[in-house]
């Protein structure tokens, strides 16, 4: 194979392979949405858990 023949393919393999992540990514987001919004929701919760023992802490400090 001579260098353009060369290029001509590596040409077709990266606008195959473009196109292909492009189609992967777009098939991706939902997913990732879906599983970001359930990770935001267990910090969320974890944050709330954690103020309550702080703020039952704190009560139990100046009951003593």
């Amino acid at each position: 194979m001579d260098k353009k023949k060369i290029a001509e393919e590596t040409e077709k393999i990266l606008e195959y392979a473009k196109r292909e992540s492009d189609s992967v990514i777009k098939a991706s987001k939902p997913i990732a949405k879906r599983w970001l919004g359930k990770l935001s929701d267990k910090l969320v919760e974890l944050g709330e858990k954690g103020q309550k023992a702080l703020k039952e802490e704190h009560e139990d400090q100046k009951n003593k």
